[in-house]
């Protein structure tokens, strides 16, 4: 279409008629409201009152009765084009022409900004003129393909987008062509320490061929790069990447990388490089370890046997029962680095026991690789007829966990997923279970007393406890997160420097809560301690650990993460027991059994500078997995108290209000969920009470979820205040807002939610106010809580 210039002052209904036609169009697509509230503040002659706006939306062309308006009030064409250029409506303005010379509104002068390694870096101008100019960004002088826009983004800001940005804006007006620069953005890169993004692996490798690490780091200014051999400095190395050809025996050790700049450095993973030694036909498997069986058996048990082989081949492995080969289904094998283990999982049935003739079982193992086969030893197992086993059972069953991660400068990273894991193994074995995470000395102490009112003779107790801790002349103490330090000569030696080291009264003696849970006469307790054992014994003062067992009932077993002067490690996701020990809880071995397997299955993890030990004078043949019988007094007494100790507030609904539209707001509290395991159909009981709760929000709009709605597509804003200080502020993208609520024992007041609900493009707000009540072990809501 050929367009034709217009005096900026004139009005709008001089427009040529194909210009106001696209337009009315345009406005009647959404933009008629947007352009109105526009002149409502400010822009423009017309002030839009909210009984005109309606009457304007019922008509049958809101943007013809808008622009009607903007006739009466004589509005000229250069306030149309501002309106039309902040609502980005430059399909319009291209065809009103007003021959105005272009101008740089923003930015006025130039600018410098600095920025790190891979942030994104937003670009823009604001320009005005008509006809519309042309855009074109520069970089140090030189185009930037694709930008020929008022915005420009920078993506993954590096080294090489440094520098000088300059948009450049040609006009052409009759003959006439109009060239204008922007100010200067002078972009700079930020100082920052080296960041390793790709870190090293440990390598195996056949003699004679090629090593190669890398270590990709970012910096700046850009970082050197150092590498080490068994701690001696690799001279000549000074790339990322470490690259020798033809290896050998020589090559084989410790490596590591050391990337520097000068604002500081990082060390890359000390990572193992393995060279085989030259061979000229593969090796057989070599036997690390035979099967053993267990003193006797009856029908229907469960037979666990395991064969370990090394080789730095491939390994295949097969099982025999009386000479038949066992389906692959009994069997699970792992691997680390050249050692196989093989695991059998097998059923004593008495159909085939007497096809057999009663005749013992026979078992055997074979481990087969490249090289040749190897065969173990045969475990002969012969069935006791009259073996019956007592059946253990117990009153109730209850475990209490305390999970600390959050020492000051001394974080902890897995303690909490630690008991989550073994809280819902336990919750599967029907245990009730309390999770206390980050707690002081004064709530650890009250979380064990109100634990003990929970245990009667004849129950099952666990006590797990996960974070600091230390061993000193025969005593674990385990440290709450506000254990204090003081500094101590060692030995009383006033020549040696004084020492930094835990402050012994702020923590908790294992002592104490074995005490404390043995003063209610459980069959069973199982202590299971997941934290460091390093000796102190440089302490002088005796009488500060004189406290011992006061309760033997031949009813305890305890379990260490180490032993002695030790310490223990965690991994991503677990720490090095419970990433083992979580997968054999729901054995339906007695306890003392249990502890063997997770030793023997840590032993294969070959983990030296941590060693698991284990001591106890339980005298029975208890297991987690017997089946709980609770009293029929319990049902209204303990079982009840526990339930009502579970409840956190339930569900509750209310109506908000935005604008015209209702909206239903429910608000869900509960405490973490366990996985439902296929083969036991659990009852609706509450099995994992914690210190902290998971709160979720839903919006509903005619029982759809609000954020498919069509009329909210703009995006909701909700904001949550709760009475115990914490406050979130969130965009609603999805079905529902998730919250945690921590500390519950540090509440002194019902838990009360102040929650907002804004539509910002409309400037729409709801508030409603929920009250949660006393979510579980608030302060208030037990005495316990109170006790020091």
């Amino acid at each position: 279409m050929m367009t034709m210039s217009v005096n900026p002052k004139s009005f709008i209904h001089e427009l040529p008629a194909k210009v106001y036609l696209d337009l009315e169009t345009t406005l009647n697509d959404g933009y008629w409201k947007k352009m109105a509230l526009l002149c409502r503040n400010g822009l423009g002659r017309c002030v839009f009152s909210t009984p005109q706006l309606l009457e304007i939306e019922k008509s049958s062309s809101p943007g013809r009765k808008l622009l009607d308006h903007f006739k009466q009030h004589n509005m000229e064409v250069q306030v149309l084009q501002k309106l039309l250029r902040r609502l980005q409506l430059y399909n319009i303005l291209e065809n009103i022409v007003t021959n105005v010379p272009v101008s740089i509104l923003k930015p006025t002068e130039g600018v410098q900004e600095s920025f790190e390694i891979g942030e994104t870096v937003h670009l823009m101008i604001e320009a005005e003129g008509s006809p519309e100019p042309t855009f074109e960004w520069t970089h140090n002088g030189q185009p930037c393909p694709g930008a020929v826009s008022r915005t420009f983004e920078i993506w993954n800001f590096s080294p090489e987008t440094e520098g000088e940005y300059v948009c450049h804006l040609t006009q052409n007006i009759g003959e006439d062509t109009i060239h204008v620069s922007s100010p200067k953005f002078q972009l700079l890169m930020k100082k920052a320490v080296p960041k390793i993004e790709v870190d090293l692996e440990d390598t195996f490798l056949e003699y004679g061929e090629e090593m190669m690490l890398s270590c990709k780091a970012v910096g700046w200014p850009k970082p050197s790069f150092k590498w080490y051999k068994d701690c001696h400095l690799l001279k000549g190395y000074t790339e990322s990447t470490l690259k020798i050809t033809n290896v050998d025996l020589l090559v084989s050790g410790s490596y590591y990388c050391e990337i520097s700049n000068e604002v500081g450095q990082k060390f890359s993973r000390v990572v193992t490089v393995k060279v085989s030694p030259p061979c000229f036909a593969p090796e057989k498997p070599k036997i690390i370890r035979q099967p053993r069986k267990k003193s006797s058996y009856g029908l229907d048990d469960r037979v666990d046997l395991s064969f370990e082989v090394t080789c730095r081949y491939d390994v295949d492995f097969q099982c025999f029962v009386n000479q038949n080969i066992v389906t692959d289904d009994l069997l699970t094998t792992s691997k680390k680095g050249d050692y196989y283990c093989c695991n059998l999982h097998y059923i004593l049935d008495r159909e085939e026991w007497e096809r057999e003739d009663r005749k013992p079982f026979q078992f055997c193992f074979l481990a087969k690789s490249p090289g040749g086969v190897v065969m173990s030893n045969v475990v002969e197992i012969q069935v006791e007829i009259n073996f019956e086993p007592k059946i253990f059972t117990a009153r109730n069953k209850f475990a209490l966990l305390i999970c600390n991660s959050e020492y000051p400068g001394n974080e902890l990273r897995t303690p909490q997923l630690d008991a989550e894991m073994l809280a819902r193994e336990l919750a599967m074995l029907q245990f009730h279970c309390f999770i206390y995470s980050n707690v002081t000395r004064s709530e650890f102490r009250s979380a064990a007393r109100l634990f003990s009112e929970y245990i009667q003779k004849g129950d099952y107790a666990v006590f797990y406890f996960a974070g600091h801790g230390f061993h000193n002349k025969g005593i674990d103490y385990m440290m709450p997160i506000d254990t204090s330090s003081k500094y101590v000569y060692q030995n009383g030696n006033l020549r040696l420097p004084p020492e930094k080291i835990p402050n012994m009264e702020d923590c908790v003696k294992s002592t104490w809560i074995s005490n404390v849970i043995q003063e209610s006469k459980p069959a069973l307790l199982f202590s299971i301690y997941d934290a460091c054992r390093n000796l102190l014994g440089h302490w002088s003062n005796e009488s500060e650990v004189t406290d011992t067992f006061k309760i033997a009932e031949g009813n305890s077993y305890t379990l260490y993460s180490t032993s002695e002067n030790y310490g223990t490690n965690e991994g991503l996701t677990a720490s090095l027991l419970m990433e083992k020990f979580v997968k054999l809880v729901r054995n339906k071995v007695p306890v003392s059994e249990l502890v063997q397997q997770f030793r023997e299955a840590y032993s294969l993890s070959r983990v030296k500078k941590q060693i698991p030990k284990a001591e106890g004078d339980l005298n029975q043949r208890r297991s987690l997995t017997d089946p709980p019988k609770p009293h029929e007094m319990d049902k209204d007494g303990v079982l009840y108290e526990w339930e009502a100790l579970a409840s956190v507030g339930g569900a509750h609904q209310k109506e908000m209000l935005l604008g015209d539209q209702k909206i239903e707001a429910s608000v869900k509290c509960k405490h973490m969920d366990i996985i439902k395991d296929k083969e036991k159909n659990l009852s609706k009981t509450t099995w994992i009470i914690t210190n902290y709760i998971n709160i979720s929000i839903e919006f509903t709009q005619e029982s759809k979820p609000v954020h498919v709605c069509n009329i909210w597509k703009k995006g909701l804003t909700v904001d949550l205040h709760f009475n115990n200080g914490d406050k979130i502020s969130t965009d609603l993208k999805g079905k529902a807002i998730n919250y945690q609520i921590l500390d519950l024992q540090k509440l002194k007041e019902p838990l009360k939610l102040e929650l907002t609900l804004r539509y910002p493009p409309e400037g729409l707000v709801s508030v409603q106010e929920f009250d949660l009540g006393w979510p579980s072990v608030s302060k208030q809501n037990e005495h316990w809580n109170c006790l020091d």
